[in-house]
């Protein structure tokens, strides 16, 4: 049997902050060429900053997933599957979690969802709309912090689990 102990957490909290300081790496590398150059990125740039966007919504989407196999021992299946799992993030699920993204958060990260879909799959025109890609690297700054903060407020559920935890193994 594969019991949970506070070692569990303490693993899963490790795997989020290494996931927030990667998060961190990719959104630098996005705002470098755009802190620099702003409206006049060659087409090569633009390509390469709406690639990281899309690396930047898969970290946060790792993130949901660890949390979603690892706490909620659910995941979403199904053809919108991307999309269910980002709004389930968004869910007080009693006695298991607290959310882990407020619903404006969820709103901001279903652009970057929309936008990794959309530079995914469509294959013209090759390069990607600035007119698109243009706010969320405008937002990113602000929408990282918040995104940090969330996860941190998350960490410390964790980290009231471990004490729980540890409380419970000492009776």
């Amino acid at each position: 049997m594969n019991e949970i102990n506070s070692n569990y957490y303490r693993l899963l909290i490790a795997e989020l902050q290494d996931d927030l300081d990667a998060l961190e790496t990719v959104a630098k590398e996005i705002q470098k060429p755009f802190e620099e150059k702003k409206d006049q990125l060659s087409n090569l740039e633009l390509a390469g900053i709406a690639h990281l966007l899309e690396n930047f919504y898969t970290a946060i989407e790792d993130i949901m997933l660890r949390i979603a196999s690892k706490i909620d021992k659910s995941l979403p299946s199904g053809e919108k599957w991307h999309k269910d799992l980002l709004f389930r993030m968004a869910l007080r699920i009693p006695e298991v979690r607290p959310p882990v993204f407020n619903h404006q958060l969820c709103e901001k990260l279903d652009d970057f969802r929309r936008f990794r879909h959309r530079s995914r799959h469509v294959y013209r025109p090759p390069i990607p709309d600035w007119l698109k890609t243009k706010p969320l690297v405008e937002d990113l700054s602000g929408n990282l912090k918040e995104i940090k903060r969330q996860i941190n407020l998350f960490i410390d559920f964790l980290e009231k689990l471990i004490i729980a935890l540890e409380e419970e193994e000492l009776r």
